[in-house]
């Protein structure tokens, strides 16, 4: 038996990632645990349509079918990444605060220099 979003998922379309992430962080929410699901994993399933083997060079990252959250201070979100910590842009679930301290903005800082893909 399969549980969608289960640790290790691995999910047949892109298309199918932002409206499970969004009910896990609502579930998350709801339940007051934003620590749960911190270092769970989900994968794009090679036999999905959307999967592609990249040109693997030394000078290109390798292509990024993996997905999880990932939290600054206050703020929680969820990107795709490579198996060599490269990441995409992030989608945030929580609205970004009116006030944000250095703690908040060194924390960014750090997972923005992850980025290196758009």
């Amino acid at each position: 038996m399969t549980v969608i979003g289960g640790w290790g998922y691995q999910f047949q379309r892109i298309s199918e990632v932002p409206s499970v992430m969004n009910a896990i962080y609502l579930w998350m929410r709801r339940n007051r645990d934003r620590e749960l699901f911190s270092d769970w994993r989900w994968y794009l399933s090679r036999d999905s349509p959307d999967w592609y083997d990249g040109y693997h060079d030394l000078n290109c990252p390798d292509h990024p079918f993996t997905v999880d959250f990932v939290r600054a201070r206050s703020r929680l979100g969820w990107r795709w990444r490579n198996e060599d910590g490269d990441s995409c842009e992030i989608n945030w679930l929580n609205p970004e605060l009116d006030r944000i301290c250095d703690a908040d903005t060194r924390s960014l800082q750090r997972i923005q220099e992850e980025i290196g893909f758009y």
